[in-house]
């Protein structure tokens, strides 16, 4: 299932990828679309989700542009792995900065939420819909501000959910400019940033040489 958050209006970049999608056979049901303020949408598409028969969310936002190509690397399956990101650019005007752990254009597996589940995240009400907090906003306990895609790959994290980081795409980042994916021009942060980990108590820290616990390892990142 494709889930479409989106508060300004699809891209015409994006709404030209998900053609290319349909046409080539790549994807076959209806885009998911809600809109709203994060992290609303993301609740409201993981519900339906998650009463449906698929077994993969595919979060795409309403202004990432991707090839084909770019689809196929997100669905490479590798071991045990639950989720993948792929990395593209901030919207950050005559920068290239990284966005790490974003949920642009992310590939779920219906067992990552069961996994999180188990953490005892809250559940709540939206206008008649239930709904549950996976994608948390706010401080963490170190003073970190967390938004709702930092807040999910944390929770990720503490429930030992393998997840891939994806680096070969060259996925479009739309906005006033169009931002391009590409490692090899990018910049450093001018300033320190947060990050997943960021949300995690000091009992929490992820171990880079066990690639079953979610960490970043050789053999989840590309």
């Amino acid at each position: 299932m494709i889930g479409i958050p989106s508060n300004r209006g699809i891209d015409g970049l994006c709404t030209l990828s998900l053609a290319q999608l349909y046409r080539t056979g790549r994807a076959v049901h209806d885009p998911l679309i809600h809109g709203g303020a994060m992290p609303i949408p993301r609740m409201l598409i993981v519900h339906e989700f998650l009463k449906s028969s698929c077994d993969w969310l595919m979060f795409w936002d309403d202004d990432i542009g991707a090839q084909p190509s770019d689809w196929d690397l997100l669905m490479e399956q590798r071991e045990d792995e639950l989720a993948v990101c792929a990395e593209y650019v901030k919207r950050v005007k005559d920068h290239n900065y990284v966005a790490a752990y974003g949920l642009g254009f992310a590939r779920i597996h219906r067992d990552a939420f069961a996994m999180i589940r188990k953490l005892g995240i809250p559940k709540g009400d939206y206008f008649g819909v239930p709904i549950e907090g996976f994608f948390p906003i706010g401080f963490a306990h170190n003073g970190k501000y967390l938004l709702e895609d930092h807040g999910f790959w944390s929770l990720c994290y503490q429930a030992k959910v393998p997840l891939r980081v994806e680096r070969r795409t060259r996925l479009f980042h739309v906005g006033s400019s169009r931002w391009i994916y590409d490692p090899r021009t990018l910049e450093p942060e001018p300033q320190l940033v947060t990050r997943p980990q960021s949300g995690l108590m000091a009992d929490e820290h992820v171990h880079s040489d066990n690639p079953a616990n979610g960490a970043e390892s050789p053999a989840h990142l590309t």
